[in-house]
């Protein structure tokens, strides 16, 4: 798992205006995750926070990860 300490300003993934996301620069640091999730333009992240918002962020670093910790924000 990877957690991460996001700043306010920065979109976890592309939305209608492109622009560097979160999502973008744990790709290139870990471009493993590509292959966790069912979103490749999300891939590891577990959840969302807005691109103003700040806080901590959950990313899945395996397929098995990934369902364990949406399970749990179900929950």
């Amino acid at each position: 798992m990877i957690v991460v300490d996001k700043p306010p300003g920065v979109p976890v993934h592309q939305g209608v205006k492109v622009e560097p996301s979160l999502a973008d620069a744990l790709l290139a640091r870990y471009p493993t995750l590509r292959d966790v999730g069912n979103n490749t333009a999300r891939a590891g992240i577990v959840h969302r926070l807005d691109k103003d918002t700040s806080g901590v962020l959950l990313v899945a670093r395996t397929p098995e990860m990934f369902e364990h910790l949406q399970r749990q924000f179900l929950a």
